[in-house]
Order: structure tokens, then sequence, then C-alpha cells
């Protein structure tokens, strides 16, 4: 059985993805887009939805864990897509038909279509299913796939095996002169991997002819067919990757016999595991990809660099051959002076020149005569014969000074091949640059594994908050707005509302639901309430704060008075709590088995995190802190906790932190 390896997610596979990304839509909404190359795209949720969507056009749509190099400046399609459908809230996400196009619908009735057909394509339509968006621009037979055009999904290629019976299909396959998996691909809309796994399990060989189909095979197609998608609608996955050699094939729902005897990787959900086979798969491509990108661009600069290294060898040699000619002369240095004599008084003799070498060479003694090669008239130089090399003689200056110019020749001449071979590198530098740029287009770069967020995310999560030692949930405002929108959403009349009896702190409230909290939940409260006011950047040791109920609480200001935004009216008595330490913990607690960061009083997070810090006012910066509370809860972490440690970063802390600087109290 030919086994190709998987390239794109089939129907199945899409079923799949969508079915567990539609158990975290809820409240989500798109937070950000981001276009990593020109076929890589990053979507990324907030809300019960907390991760983020990679789309790689024409080859798969998951959730992904990891995280990947963002470009600097967006493209024209992502900003437009950013434009129209940020801070959109997510309502469904579908299938098409029973084809690979995936639907992801927001408010207002925009849609994001994900297509999978070909090089795949993306697109965003308006209310009135209006193109307004379109990667790959394209008009085909059937549908026109540009802007201001009515978006038309492809028809659907042959029958939908989940409705279709084997009356409307037999007819198609009695008739097609081709090979019994070609058939189940063109009349089932199948994956080679399907129709192979669909006919193992039916007992049917895939070579053989379509047109010998029996009436009771295809309808054990038909059968198994349904019982696989129902096993999808069911959950009933065992999500794996296969493996042959070490190096990924396919990734799977669940078993599929034509895998029997290949090793596998097992997941818990089918995101993770397809978002890890493409990685892998990334991993081998992207060594043939380099190379085939770099032959491209070494290509353009081919003549560039033989021209240079043409220069570099000539530059060499020629300064090596003069240098040669150097050491030639100052070896041969006496000879040559008693040659030079002659030749002095020759030329002072008045000779004709035509008759010079003859005249020198007759008056010359045997020894030396042996030196002389030749004369050029017209240059006046004179050539010499030393360990077999012929070196050219200026007669007008002296051997010695013939010896320094030959020197200063080899000078320039190295001088010369330096400098091209740096213009040589700088070409090299270039090539690498715009080979980064070429992979940049065709490949992402993915920086570290993150985990993708499976806890749901409360409401208050977006505040300040904590939960007492009581196990009351305690949430404070970050800035004005969110102090109004605590007091007019959340706090109940009988709800416990505290602020720091100092201008500029949080409107901190205990919400109670029925329950009355002891002195020690109002303590606690009291010292978030001044220890993210200002009290905390002014360094002070100690402050105050009041306590008084909802119903005490009113927006409504005097008359003839204004209330700015996040100030409120307090009527009636004011509770005091006094002398209130500022101090702050920063601990790690489980929610749902993951893990994640909570910050409020010392009594209320030593109860409920693995492991904390105290912090009290000081003057040791945040990114300081940072570094010293990382490193203090990785020594004191185990091996399951280590990896979300890592990934931490100072802004992870800045969100749970006072403003101001900081000092370690205790450390447990």
């Amino acid at each position: 059985m030919n086994l190709k390896f998987k390239s794109s997610l089939n129907v199945l596979d899409l079923m799949c993805i969508l079915k567990e990304i539609s158990k975290f839509i809820g409240n989500s909404y798109l937070n950000n887009v981001y276009q990593l190359s020109n076929s890589f795209f990053i979507f990324r949720f907030r809300g019960d939805l907390r991760g983020d969507l990679v789309f790689e056009a024409g080859k798969r749509l998951n959730l992904t864990g990891y995280d990947f190099e963002k470009p600097k400046q967006p493209p024209s399609f992502c900003t437009f897509l950013r434009r129209m459908l940020n801070r959109r809230r997510l309502l469904k996400v579908s299938q098409h038909d029973f084809d690979r196009i995936a639907i992801f619908t927001f408010n207002s009735n925009f849609s994001l279509i994900f297509e999978f057909l070909g090089e795949g394509n993306l697109l965003l339509l308006d209310p009135s299913n209006i193109i307004l968006r379109v990667l790959h621009p394209k008009k085909m037979r059937d549908r026109i796939l540009t802007v201001n055009e009515i978006y038309k999904p492809p028809p659907l290629r042959g029958f939908n095996p989940l409705e279709t019976t084997v009356e409307k299909l037999q007819p198609s396959f009695l008739s097609f002169d081709g090979k019994l998996v070609s058939a189940m691909s063109r009349f089932l809309n199948l994956s080679g991997e399907l129709s192979m796994e669909i006919c193992t399990r039916c007992g049917l060989n895939i070579s053989s002819k379509a047109s010998t189909l029996r009436r009771e095979d295809l309808e054990a197609i038909l059968l198994e067919l349904k019982a696989l998608f129902k096993s999808v609608g069911e959950g009933c996955l065992n999500p794996q990757i296969i493996l042959k050699d070490e190096r990924p094939i396919s990734v799977i729902p669940f078993d599929f016999t034509i895998y029997n005897g290949y090793d596998a990787i097992y997941f818990d959900d089918y995101n993770s595991a397809v978002d890890e086979y493409f990685m892998r798969l990334h991993r081998y491509e992207a060594i043939h990809i380099r190379e085939k990108v770099r032959s491209e661009v070494l290509g353009r600069f081919k003549a560039v660099l033989e021209d240079q290294l043409s220069r570099i060898k000539r530059f060499k040699d020629e300064a090596k051959r003069y240098r040669i000619w150097g050491n030639l002369i100052m070896n041969n240095l006496y000879n040559l002076q008693r040659i030079f004599q002659t030749v002095s008084s020759i030329v002072n003799s008045g000779v004709d020149w035509k008759l010079f070498f003859e005249r020198l060479k007759n008056d010359l003694p045997n020894n030396l005569k042996k030196i002389i090669y030749s004369f050029n008239v017209k240059d006046k130089i004179l050539h010499v014969k030393l360990n077999g090399e012929v070196i050219p003689l200026r007669i007008n200056i002296s051997p010695a000074m013939n010896a320094s110019r030959y020197f200063n020749m080899a000078k320039e001449l190295e001088g010369k091949a330096e400098r091209a071979r740096v213009a040589m590198d700088n070409v090299k530098s270039k090539i690498e640059v715009e080979v980064e740029h070429a992979l940049r287009k065709v490949m992402v770069k993915p920086l570290n594994v993150k985990s993708v967020a499976r806890r749901k995310r409360r409401w208050y999560e977006n505040y300040l908050w904590f939960i007492s030692s009581e196990n009351f949930l305690v949430v404070a405002g970050r800035d004005a707005s969110q102090n109004e929108a605590l007091v007019r959403k959340w706090m109940n009349s009988d709800d416990i509302f505290v602020h720091a009896d100092i201008h500029g702190g949080p409107a901190t409230i205990i919400l109670c639901k029925g329950r009355k909290p002891s002195e020690e939940t109002i303590f606690e409260a009291a010292q978030m309430a001044v220890s993210f006011s200002k009290a905390w950047p002014l360094r002070f040791e100690s402050a105050s704060a009041y306590w008084v109920f909802g119903s005490q609480v009113s927006k409504k200001p005097p008359s003839g008075e204004y209330l700015s935004r996040g100030a409120f009216m307090i009527y009636g008595k004011r509770n005091y709590v006094k002398n209130i330490p500022l101090r702050v913990a920063v601990g790690i607690a489980f929610t749902e088995d993951v893990p994640h960061l909570i910050s409020g009083p010392p009594s209320a997070i030593s109860k409920h995190a693995e492991l904390h810090s105290v912090l009290a006012p000081g003057s040791l910066s945040l990114e300081l802190i940072f570094k010293k509370l990382k490193l203090n809860f990785l020594s004191k972490s185990d091996e399951k906790l280590k990896p979300f440690l890592k990934k931490l970063n100072v802004d992870d802390f800045r969100r749970l932190l006072p403003k101001g600087g900081f000092r370690i109290e205790s450390k447990m």
C-alpha cells in the first residue's frame, strides 16, 4: 500500500478540529490578527476561547501551543482584517456542507471563510455575503472570488456520503473507468488516506476497478463512513501522530487500520495533535525549503560572486609573483648592481638603443651574461632571468629600487584582494538577508512552546482579584474605568465596598452573595485597597482604609456637583481599619489543573497558592523583582510546574503588582 504523508487536513480532520473549538466559543472575541507569511495567519482569541488559532492556507486550521515571530509591519490584508474584526465576538463555528471549508461567524453577521481547496484561501464577508477581502482573488468557471462579488462556495465534489444512498451513488461508480480509491475521491469527496482506510475496513482491494464494485460493497463503504463520522460526533477520539522511521507521516483522530504496526504519539485532543504534527512537518520541510530558496537567491548573485572570486585570485597571484621577484632581486643584488654599472657606462657612451643589448652582452663577463635575458628598446626595460623567473627591471633606477617597487606593487594588490574579499562578504551578507526575506514569505519562525489555555476565564480576571481566607471573592479596579464598571455592574447593596483612606486607590468590593464576612476578610480587602493605592509608590509602610455596605455607595452627586469617572459618594457611617501594612503576595495557583499567577494579601495568597513570595514597598524595579521571584519559584517548583514558570515574562507580573518599587519581605 502506497502511503503518502499528509500535507493538509481532510474533511474528517476539519470536522474534529471545529468540534473541539466549538466547546470554547462562549463569550470569546477576536483580539488580534497576525499575517506571518503569504499563507500563514494567527487569530488571537480572548474570552472562553483563549488562545491562538493558526490558519495555514491549504494546509491546516487549529489552536496552537506555539508562539511565532511576528512581523513588525502587518501586510495590508492583515490590517484590513484587524480593522473589521478586532473585538468582534465569535458566535458560531461551522463546516460548509461536506467540504473542507470552515466558517467563523462573528457578531453583526461578518464571516471569515477558511478554504482548503488547492492552495487554500481566506475571505472576509459582510452580512450580505459580499466579499470584502480575499487572500487569493480568482475567476473560475463556476464562481468568482473577488471583492464586491457575492461569495459562492464551490459545488460539492460528488455526493455527501452522510446523506446519499446506494441507488444514487452506484451508477457513478459503475461508469467510472478507474480504480476504486480514485472513484471514492471523486464521488465521495474523500482524501486518499480516508479512501484507503474505508477500503481496508471493508476488506476491499484499493487497486480494484470501481466498475466492478458490488452493491453490498458500496453499502459497506457508506456504513463505514457514517460510523467514522458518528465517532467524531460522539467524541470517541484517540488523537495521534503516525511515524515512519521517526518521521511524521500523518495525524489522525482515532486508530486507522492502514497504520497498524506504525509508531504513534498520542494526544489528549485533536487540536494538539494537529498542531504538533504540522510543526514537526515544518522542521523537516524547513531544511529543503531553505536550500531551495538559497539556491534561487544565489542564482541571482552568481555572476557577481564569480567575478569577485576571480579578481581576488588574480590579485593574490600577482602579489605573490611580485614578492617573489622582489626577493630574487634582493638575493642577487650584488650581481645585478654589477650589471647595472655596465648598463650605465653603455648608456653614457651614447650607444644606439638598437645595439644596446648586443653591446651589453659583449661587455659583461660570462657569469653575468647568463643572467640577462632580453631588452625592450621602446620601454627601456631589461629582462633578467633568476631561478627560472624572467623579471623586468627598469634601467633608470637601481636594482634595489626595482625590488622596492615590486614589494610596493605586491602590497597594493594584497590590499585590493582584501577589499574585494570584504566586498564579497558584503554580498554574502546581502544574500543571507535576501534568503531570510524570501523565507519569511513562505515560512514562519516558531519561537517557543506555550500552553494553549483550556481553563475557562472568569469575568473578574480582567480586574485585580483574590479569594480571601474565608473563600470570598474580592475584586478591585485597575483604573477609574474599571472602578466605575465594578460599582455599577457587579456590586450589590449587601456587598462590602472598601477604599484606602487616601486619594488615588482602587474601588475594592467583597462579593458576599448572602454571606457575612468576618474581620479577617475585611482586613484582607483593606490591605489590597491600600497596597494598590498611591501609598505604595510613596513607600508608606502602613495606611488606613474604610469600608461601607454597597447600599451606602452612590454615583449620584449632591445637587449642583459633578462626580468624575471612578468617583463615588459615600453616605452614612464609614468603618475604619487602621495601620494596615502595605504588603502584596505573588503566588502560583491551579484552577482546573492549569497553573496561573495570583496576587493579593499574604494571608489569602498563602492559603491558595502552591508557592508565593511577599513584597513590600521598596527601591527595586519591577524588572529586577520579576527576575528574583522567577528564580525563587523555579528553585522550589517541581518538574510539572517549571515549563509554566519558564514562560513567564515581566508583563505577567506587571498586571498583578502595584505601581512603584519593591523589596522582598519573605519567600515561601
